[in-house]
Formats: C-alpha cells, structure tokens, sequence
C-alpha cells in the first residue's frame, strides 16, 4: 500500500484523495486483482481521471445534478460493471464520503 500511495502522491493525484480515499481507493483494486485474477496497470493519472472521491452525495449532486436521490446512485451498484465504495466504512451512506468511477456515472445517464 505504501507503494501505492507513494506512486500517487509522486504523480500529484494523492491531491484529489483524502489519506482515507487512496487507502479506500487501494483496497478496491486489489479485491479486483483478486477477482480477475490478474494485475491492474498502476496508471495514477488515469485512476485519477476515472475515479473521483466526494464528500457526501451533496458533493457529488453538484457535479451530477441529474441524480436526484442518493438511492437513486446506489442502485446503479446492483449494475454489473457500475463501481461505488465507500471510503471509511463498509457500508454506503448519503453523508459520508465515496469513490465512484465517473465512467459509470456517464454512462448511467
């Protein structure tokens, strides 16, 4: 992890993380290596193009106001291919902040 973070933080994308979101942001591609079986290509700049944390959904409303709801969001999770997570806890919640991949966003709407 420390390798990863060093490697963003080299790369200027540890700006648009919080300490929580690049840890948060780690975990997720591993349990993805995992699952695919195979190495994701460390590319800070396109991870930092493709994921984007926010603060709380009203963060993200302001950039995607086509979302009304934070259910709304969520249930594009049960997509396949849709990726969300959360940043410190386990669970997804309106108020707490989260990493989505904008490329889903986009292509939900």
């Amino acid at each position: 992890m420390r390798f990863f973070i060093g490697i963003m933080e080299i790369a200027g994308v540890d700006r648009t993380f919080s300490d929580d979101g690049l840890r948060a942001l780690y975990s997720y591609l591993k349990r993805e290596e995992n699952r695919e079986g195979k190495e994701v290509e460390l590319d800070p700049d396109l991870m930092g193009s493709i994921y984007v944390e926010y603060e709380d959904f009203y963060e993200f409303q302001k950039d995607y106001p086509d979302f009304e709801s934070f259910e709304e969001l969520t249930n594009l999770k049960s997509k396949v291919g849709f990726t969300i997570f959360p940043v410190r806890s386990s669970r997804l919640d309106e108020d707490e902040p989260f990493i989505v991949d904008v490329e889903d966003v986009y292509e939900a709407m």
